[in-house]
């Protein structure tokens, strides 16, 4: 029996250091808190907010208050778990606005009976409120309350918590303060949950070959656009299809029918395929050039360094089941790993959805079955 997902957001907080409730404060194109709603209803079957105020109704979901006087976060997750009508349950913070999909594939994929598994950072601190929760870890946290011992760290080491490392700090970044919200504004500098994009190990990793399932996959319920991004500069015969070409990229609308990675997206069933040649650092430009036309479209995009300016709504990395990941950078950005064994992936594309312009990932299917 498959099990259904509660989101539980908390936004408890004083936010002392920003002066202002930082829930509401708008970041890039969106308030604080958006980022977080928008995240946990791509994968949860119902979203709460854990909050003592009823401001935050105005977003349309159920807010729950603490049953406790201020407890700090162990009394918004104490009363979220009441609340919650499922077993299942993701926590996340109202102030982390580039935490993705991926860490929460990651957490539920390694699901198997726990009452608690909570990422740890790169300098290996556990994150426990972006984590997962089982609603039978109720009874310990009324043991520490009535005990008035409020550290989730206690609770976390009397549940036996499992704990999941992310060799990564950015994407677990709370923004606490104005100045916070400065330095980061330009990482990533674009946020575009449409994209579903897929770097790898090198050249003959299975990129493109899981790009074209994915295609075909979103091709039976959504128009997808394909996008194949090159740092190498080829000559082009036919002028034709060039769409957009200055000193630092070109940008080719792909029609032909060969075994080309972009001609093999366009045979998979994607409405249009952008071929892109461009310099790392021209990126960002070739992008921005071509986003009005594939605005409104899930993405299936190939690329080894657009996750330097983009935020997408999924991050893929392909490599060998035996290899180890050669670009350690790209860690930081939390990739969902998959593995390509002699042409079988790990990672079932079918899991992936497209939904009011964002892409969504079932976490029900497959080996992600929850059992209640």
């Amino acid at each position: 029996m498959t099990g259904k997902i509660t989101g539980i957001i908390l936004a408890g907080g004083n936010s002392s250091r920003m002066g202002t409730d930082k829930a509401f404060i708008q970041f890039k194109c969106k308030k604080l808190i958006e980022y977080s709603i928008s995240l946990m209803q791509d994968i949860c079957d119902e979203v709460i907010i854990s909050a003592n105020s009823p401001q935050y109704e105005t977003f349309g979901l159920r807010v729950i208050p603490d049953n406790y006087p201020p407890i700090g976060p162990l009394g918004g997750l104490e009363a979220s778990l009441t609340y919650s009508k499922t077993k299942h349950n993701l926590v996340i913070p109202a102030d982390t606005p580039f935490l993705t999909l991926n860490v929460y594939y990651e957490i539920l994929k390694n699901l198997n009976g726990q009452s608690a598994i909570v990422p740890l950072n790169l300098d290996n601190k556990p994150e426990p409120l972006t984590a997962y929760y089982s609603k039978e870890i109720l009874p310990l946290i009324w043991s520490q309350i009535g005990n008035s011992n409020y550290k989730i760290q206690d609770l976390l080491n009397e549940a036996s918590a499992e704990f999941i490392k992310f060799p990564t700090n950015d994407v677990f970044l709370n923004l606490n303060t104005k100045a916070d919200l400065v330095s980061n504004s330009n990482f990533p500098e674009m946020n575009l949950p449409n994209i579903i994009l897929i770097a790898g190990n090198g050249r003959n990793y299975g990129k493109t070959f899981l790009a074209c399932n994915i295609i075909k996959h979103l091709s039976t319920f959504s128009q997808v656009i394909g996008i194949k991004i090159s740092p190498h500069y080829h000559e082009q015969h036919d002028q034709s299809n060039i769409i957009s070409e200055n000193k630092n990229f070109i940008i080719i609308n792909e029609k032909s029918i060969t075994r080309k990675d972009s001609s093999l997206m366009l045979q998979a069933g994607a409405k249009r395929v952008y071929f892109i040649m461009a310099k790392r650092e021209y990126l960002h430009q070739a992008l921005t050039a071509i986003r009005s036309q594939i605005a409104g479209h899930s993405v299936v995009c190939e690329s080894g360094g657009l996750h330097e300016f983009v935020q997408p709504g999924l991050f893929l990395f392909v490599k060998r089941k035996v290899d180890l990941v050669k670009n350690q950078n790209l860690l930081k950005y939390a990739p969902i790993i998959v593995n390509n064994h002699m042409g079988i992936c790990d990672f079932d594309e079918k899991r992936i959805g497209f939904n009011n312009d964002r892409v969504t990932i079932n976490m029900n299917e497959s080996n992600l079955t929850l059992k209640e």
